[in-house]
């Protein structure tokens, strides 16, 4: 099945399901209006100009997902572009669909997608401050390798 990931509406297709404000700039994740101090914990970090990646672990369902989406709300109301935000789940049903050693390129060929939406060639050439949340990274092998410091604020969540 990974021969669709040559596919770029296919690519889309996750992109858009995953971070639907791709596609319609007024479709917000919806958020619950608490936050939580780790909230204000991670959205310090995100203006640290030293801190190109973030780590959010904690155990299963305590609330690691609602902080990244009331992020990237915030984000998007303080103007940044829903363009230069992206949102994964590394669990999506597409990606898990596919062969565990797949995974890894299916997540590498997103984010190469998700730079053409910004107008560059691919995921290494974006060089404007940027957003990426991946989520559940664990579900993917070697996932640390699509990591890499570059001009962008990169919030892993396990």
């Amino acid at each position: 099945m990974a021969n669709l990931l040559t596919n770029p509406t296919f690519l889309k297709n996750i992109l858009f399901s995953n971070s639907p404000w791709l596609k319609d700039p007024k479709r917000l994740p919806e958020v619950k209006p608490f936050k939580r101090e780790a909230f204000f914990r991670v959205k310090k970090q995100m203006g640290d100009p030293h801190k190109m990646a973030i780590l959010i672990k904690g155990p299963r369902r305590v609330g690691k997902t609602e902080i990244q989406k009331q992020l990237i709300v915030d984000l998007i109301e303080r103007d940044i572009s829903p363009q230069k935000i992206l949102y994964l789940s590394l669990d999506d049903a597409q990606i898990q669909a596919e062969n565990p050693k797949d995974r890894w390129r299916i997540v590498n060929d997103l984010l190469n997608q998700w730079a053409t939406l910004s107008g560059v060639n691919s995921f290494d050439e974006i060089n404007t401050p940027s957003f990426c949340f991946l989520d559940e990274v664990q579900a993917v092998d070697n996932w640390a390798q699509l990591v890499k410091i570059r001009e962008m604020r990169v919030c892993l969540l396990t």
